[in-house]
Parts: structure tokens; sequence; C-alpha cells
């Protein structure tokens, strides 16, 4: 069982450019309290570059520092695809990377 609460906020939001940043406190039954936090960069809601870090202050962490990047492109009004990169440091597991590909309609 695990306690979490969140929050994220526009700290930069204009016509072509957006900056959000985010902060999620975690208190799990089983280990120490941590934070995970990131900042998403958008250009005009097309092209995306994420940083975070997760895990932070706990003990014995496999969690570390995450970065990708993503594109969502509009066909028309009622139907968008995008493809997002993540890549993670997991300790153990070295050069973790995530790719996802969807649409929105």
């Amino acid at each position: 069982m695990r306690f979490r609460l969140g929050l994220a906020m526009n700290v930069i939001d204009t016509r072509y450019f957006r900056a959000t940043t985010s902060v999620d406190a975690v208190v799990p039954n089983d280990n120490s309290e941590y934070l995970n936090t990131g900042l998403e960069l958008s250009y005009d809601q097309i092209v995306f570059a994420r940083i975070g870090y997760k895990e932070l202050f706990m003990v014995n962490a496999e969690g570390g520092l995450t970065f990708g990047a993503g594109i969502k492109y509009k066909i028309n009004d009622n139907f968008k695809v995008f493809v997002n990169y993540g890549y993670a440091d997991y300790n153990r597991l070295k050069n973790v990377q995530f790719i996802d590909v969807g649409i929105i309609f």
C-alpha cells in the first residue's frame, strides 16, 4: 500500500511555447519516502522534450535520471498521431529505452 500526492503546473504557457513541471510525493509502507520530478517543454503542441528524476531521496533507489522526446502530428481536427521516445537509468538495468506510437481520435 502506498500514499501518493502529485502536483503539476504550467510555468510558461504562451501561444507557441509551454513548460510544465510536476512533482509526485510517494509514501510506501515498505520503503522510505521519495519524490518523482519532471519537466516537459513543448513547442506549438507538436514537439516535446522531457526530463525527470525517479525515486529521489529513496534509500537504495533503482530509479534515476529519465529523459525523452515526442512528436504529435495533427492530421485533421479529429485525428492525431504521436510517437514518443524515453530513456531511463535503473542502476542494474542500464540503457532502458521506451518507444510508444499511438493515435488520438
